[in-house]
This record gives C-alpha cells, structure tokens and sequence, in this order.
C-alpha cells in the first residue's frame, strides 16, 4: 500500500521522516506476508539490518497476527484505548479525541466505525498530514492564529498523545516479538519516529495539559 489510508489531504524533521512514516503505517495496516514484505523492504532503507535477515513471511504473518489482529486475545494492540484508558476497550476517549484531530486536519478513516480510530496505522497517517498542514502554515506568515492553532494541535498529537501510549505499545511489540522479527524492527524505528516528533514538537518529558475538543458524548456516529 503506498497511498494513504484515510480519505482527505509538522514541523519538517529531515526529509526522509515522511518516507519512513508512511512505511511504518503500511507495515502496521498489512493484512498478509506479501504487504508485510514490500513495507519491510521500504523501511529497510532506514534499518540495514533488515537486508541482513533471513525471513520467513509466513512465521512473520503468524506473529503479526499473534500481536496485532488475532483471533484471540492480542499480545500489543495497536490502538491508543488499550493503553490510555484506565479500562482499556475499543472506541475509547482516545479514539474520539484523534477522530476530531483527523477532521482539523481534513481526514476520515474510511469505512468509519470497522477499525478504531486510534488505530496505530491512522495514527501514522495524520502525523504525515501534519507535515503538509506545516508545510500551509509556514506559508501564511501573516496568520499567527493559523499557526498557532496547528503548533496547539501538533504539540497535543505528539506529546500528551502518542507520547502516552506508544512506549507502551513498543514494550508490548518488543516482549512478544522474535529478537530477529521486522515487527520488532518496525517498532524500533516507531521509536526513532516518536523522538524526532517529540524534538520538533519541542517536548522534553514534560507537557501542559491541552485538551482537544472532541464529539459530544454518545455521538460515534
């Protein structure tokens, strides 16, 4: 998959961070060995190590599904409720908090209501709109509320947001994870991703609560 995954059109952070992000979000939204291996082989180009293993797709397939898709319980669920609410379940407060972010930033997850918004994929997706909405922002230099308000969302996305529940996420990846599976080196370059958010976001381990309006209690739609 090499188009973006919601329907729709930061702060740069070097030019090959949009490149590495959407094949994160390719690797993570791959629903066979096939799509898993032509995402691995767009993030080897930021892991070499990856040209290095010998690869078995179809174990690669059992533990991604082991990991992320099931059936059964799931080892590291790739959404951001499982980790952010105090009774970790589907559709939570998270999800709705990133689907009011997807709409400022003129996206829709296709097929709305089948996979959870704060699905790790999505996620991925938005931080790639929030280049191009950074790339607008720049543009309008008269427009301080403009880039004020996207600097406000920027800096909740990544710090009172992915910051929270990522690591988690990548503990999970990396406790279940073969030591030579590219899941776990997908999640090793997930983290390199966040740092670099968290520089651009000018985020240092501490963040002022920001609360980003989302839909009225009830409304999934």
């Amino acid at each position: 998959m090499t188009t973006p995954i919601m329907s729709g059109a930061p702060p740069q952070a070097g030019e090959e961070t949009p490149e590495l992000i959407a094949a994160l979000r390719d690797y993570f939204v791959a629903t066979d060995k096939h799509e898993m291996s032509a995402a691995a082989v767009r993030l080897s180009d930021h892991d070499a190590s990856l040209k290095s293993l010998e690869i078995d797709w179809l174990q690669v397939e059992y533990e991604f599904n082991r990991l992320f898709t099931g059936p059964g319980a799931l080892q590291a669920p790739p959404y951001a409720s499982a980790y952010l609410e105090n009774e970790p379940r589907l559709m939570g407060k998270p999800a709705l908090e990133v689907r009011a972010l997807y709409r400022t930033l003129g996206l829709r997850v296709a097929d709305e209501g089948s996979i959870p918004d704060d699905h790790i994929a999505f996620e991925l997706d938005a931080l790639l709109a929030c280049h191009t909405e950074a790339e607008f922002s720049l543009r309008c230099i008269g427009d301080r509320p403009l880039q004020d308000n996207f600097v406000t969302m920027y800096r909740w996305f990544v710090g009172e947001h992915l910051a929270r529940w990522i690591p988690p996420f990548m503990a999970a990846v990396r406790r279940h994870a073969h030591p030579q599976s590219p899941t776990l080196a997908a999640a090793n370059l997930l983290e390199s991703v966040l740092n670099t958010q968290k520089q651009s976001a000018g985020i240092c381990g501490c963040f002022n609560h920001v609360s980003l309006q989302t839909e009225k209690e009830g409304d999934h739609e």
